[in-house]
């Protein structure tokens, strides 16, 4: 080995392989250039590698990542740092930079659940729903239709009942028993018609 070569430690190995933080900082505020150079300063900290995206969506009814703002357009902007940061104190950093309030800022790492919940929402926007009376091929799910109603639906109900309330009081004889035994000689499930 050459005395000028210098043997390489397990810390440059570990730089050399380190791979960037991806986060997407959301606003639901019209952004300006001097709010980019205010972000800007605030994410060099961080040894900003790579701006790719900066997108401007159309206005929505309630952003999703914004409960308190309801009909916004929302700037996307999707960032790379190869130093992590804290989305919450990074937040706070960009609303004392920026001075917009911080229910109108949002950020997430590559790693947050959202962005799951995010991808799942769209590919169910994607898949149109067919409600079942629009579609022609409809068929029925296969579960027998039962009539829950009318005199022997009735009369079925209360013999099912009597006989529960036998089987758990065999010598009590209930007020319930004494009150069907009543309609059953009065005639009232006869005289009701379905």
């Amino acid at each position: 080995m050459l005395k000028d070569e210098k043997m390489k430690t397990l810390q440059d190995y570990l730089l050399m392989k380190q791979t960037p933080y991806k986060y997407k900082i959301k606003f639901a505020f019209p952004l300006e250039e001097h709010h980019f150079d205010r972000l800007g300063s605030v994410l060099e900290k961080y040894e900003l590698v790579n701006v790719k995206n900066i997108v401007r969506t159309p206005f929505q009814k309630n952003p999703l990542d914004f409960p308190t703002v309801s009909a916004s357009e929302i700037y996307m902007i999707e960032v790379e740092t190869m130093i992590p940061m804290s989305e919450t104190a990074l937040r706070y950093e960009i609303r004392h930079a920026t001075k917009i309030h911080e229910d109108m800022i949002s950020i997430r790492g590559e790693n947050n659940p959202y962005n799951k919940y995010e991808e799942d929402m769209i590919k169910f926007q994607e898949n149109k729903y067919v409600p079942k009376l629009e579609d022609p091929d409809y068929k029925s799910d296969g579960v027998e239709e039962q009539k829950l109603y009318g005199d022997e639906y009735n009369k079925e109900m209360v013999d099912t009942l009597l006989k529960d309330s036998e089987d758990h009081t065999p010598h009590i004889k209930s007020e319930f028993k004494q009150a069907v035994e009543q309609f059953n000689k009065e005639g009232i499930f006869t005289k009701v018609k379905s």
